[in-house]
C-alpha cells in the first residue's frame, strides 16, 4: 500500500479492541497549517485535515467446507511502525473497511468505507455492513463472529466526546495517546513536518498513555491505559456514559469515580446480579471484569466495536482487581474505609487515582 509524502503514519501507545483487528493509521494537515495544542494537551486540527483508520487482519487459507473469511488472532505484524500496510504483503492480510474523519468548516464527519473482495478499492457505505467470519486463536481454536462496519449514526456513537456540544472528534491522535507509542519519537517528526510545534506540548500532562501490553510497565499502568482507551472516551465526565458517575478515563483521580465499591445508577442487566462496579480483590464480583467478559449484547461493554472476547485485556484488569487489597464494600460486611468519597473535590487529591489503589507485590 502506498501513501502521500505528505501524509504521516501514526501508532497509538495503546490500541482499542476492535475484535483483534490490526489497523493502520495516516494523517494529513493540510500545507502550511499546523495542529493546535489546548490546555488539556488535546489537538485541534484545521479544517482540511483527513484522518484515516484501516482495518485489516491477517489471513488463513479458506476452508472448503466453510464459506467465511478464516482470520488469525495476532496482536501486531512487527514493522517499523507496528501493522504498517506500506510494508506488508497485501496477499497475507484482508482489508476490510478504512474510517475516514474529515475536517469541515462545520466541525468533523465520519465516512466508513468497505474494501472490495479483491482489494483494489474501497466504496462508501454510509449504512456500515456486516461480515461473518471465522478467528482462528493461537491454541487453534476458532469462534465465529460478525465484524460491524459502522453506519454514520454508530461512528458518532463513540466519537462525541462532550455532550453538551454533540460534536464529533477524533480519540486518538492527541498527545497523551501518542507520546509514549512504541518505535519512532512521533512528536519529534510531527515537529519536524511542521505539523505540531513541540514547544507548545503539555510538558504537565495530566495523564499519558503506555502500551497496556508491555509488562515491563507497572500493573496499574498497564491497566489503566487499557480502560482508557477501550471506555474513557464514553465513560468520562462529558462522554455519552457520564450519567452513569463510572469514570474510566486516565485523568479521572477519585477512585469512587473509578468504580471502587461504586454501585451501579442504572445497569440493568449489565450487572449480572454483582452489587458494585469494582470490589477491591475480587474480580469475579466486579460489574466492570463481568461486563467485560460477556458476549450478550445487552450486558457486554463496550457496546459497540466488539463481539468477540478481548482475553488479554479481561486477564489483565482482573489481575489488576485482584491485587487490590481486599476490601469490603457496604452491603458486604463493614463499610469500605473513605467509601464516601464520591463527591470528594479531586483538587484535595494530590496523587493519582492508581496511587490511591495499593496493590499487593507493587
Amino acid at each position: 500500500m502506498q501513501v502521500d509524502a505528505d501524509t504521516v503514519v501514526y501508532t497509538l501507545a495503546s490500541p482499542l479492541f476492535s475484535d483483534h483487528a490490526l489497523k493502520f493509521r495516516t494523517i494529513n494537515v493540510p500545507e502550511g497549517r499546523a495542529v493546535k495544542v489546548t490546555d488539556s494537551g488535546r489537538f485541534d486540527y484545521p479544517v482540511g485535515t483527513v484522518i484515516t483508520k484501516t482495518f485489516f487482519y491477517k489471513t488463513l487459507d479458506a476452508d472448503s467446507n466453510n464459506v467465511e473469511p478464516r482470520f488469525l488472532a495476532v496482536s501486531d505484524i512487527p514493522t517499523s511502525i507496528p501493522n504498517d500496510l506500506r510494508e506488508i504483503e497485501l496477499d497475507a492480510v484482508q482489508l476490510i473497511e478504512t474510517r475516514l474523519l474529515v475536517r469541515r468548516e462545520s466541525g468533523w464527519q465520519a465516512l466508513p468505507y468497505r474494501w472490495r473482495a479483491d482489494q483494489t478499492d474501497a466504496e462508501l457505505l454510509p449504512a456500515g455492513d456486516l461480515l461473518l467470519a471465522e478467528m482462528v486463536f493461537e491454541d487453534q481454536s476458532e469462534s465465529s463472529f460478525a465484524y460491524l462496519v459502522p453506519n454514520q449514526n454508530q461512528c458518532a456513537g463513540c466519537h462525541v466526546l462532550d455532550q453538551s456540544t454533540k460534536a464529533i472528534e477524533p480519540i486518538g491522535p492527541h498527545q497523551k495517546h501518542l507520546q509514549q507509542a512504541t518505535g519512532p519519537d512521533q512528536l519529534n517528526e510531527w515537529s519536524k513536518r511542521g505539523l505540531v510545534d513541540t514547544e507548545h506540548l503539555r510538558r504537565d500532562l495530566a495523564w499519558a498513555q503506555v502500551d497496556y501490553r508491555d509488562e515491563s510497565r507497572t500493573l496499574n499502568d498497564r491497566a489503566r491505559s487499557y480502560l482508557d482507551i477501550n471506555c474513557g472516551h464514553c465513560h468520562s465526565a462529558t462522554g455519552p456514559a457520564d450519567t452513569s458517575g463510572l469514570y474510566l478515563n486516565g485523568e479521572t483521580l477519585d477512585r469512587v469515580r473509578l468504580g471502587w465499591c461504586k454501585a451501579p445508577i442504572a445497569a440493568g442487566q449489565g450487572t449480572g446480579g454483582h452489587q458494585y462496579g469494582i470490589v477491591p480483590g475480587h474480580p469475579e464480583r466486579s460489574i466492570l471484569y463481568y461486563r467485560m467478559q460477556s458476549r450478550d449484547p445487552g450486558a457486554m461493554m463496550p457496546e459497540l466495536g466488539r463481539n468477540l472476547l478481548d482475553e488479554a485485556g479481561s486477564a489483565l484488569v482482573a489481575k489488576w482487581i485482584g491485587e487490590m487489597e481486599p476490601t469490603l464494600c457496604q452491603g458486604e460486611g463493614a463499610p469500605v474505609k473513605g467509601s464516601e468519597l464520591g463527591a470528594t473535590d479531586l483538587a484535595s487529591i494530590d496523587h493519582r487515582a492508581y496511587e490511591l489503589i495499593s496493590t499487593q507485590g507493587e
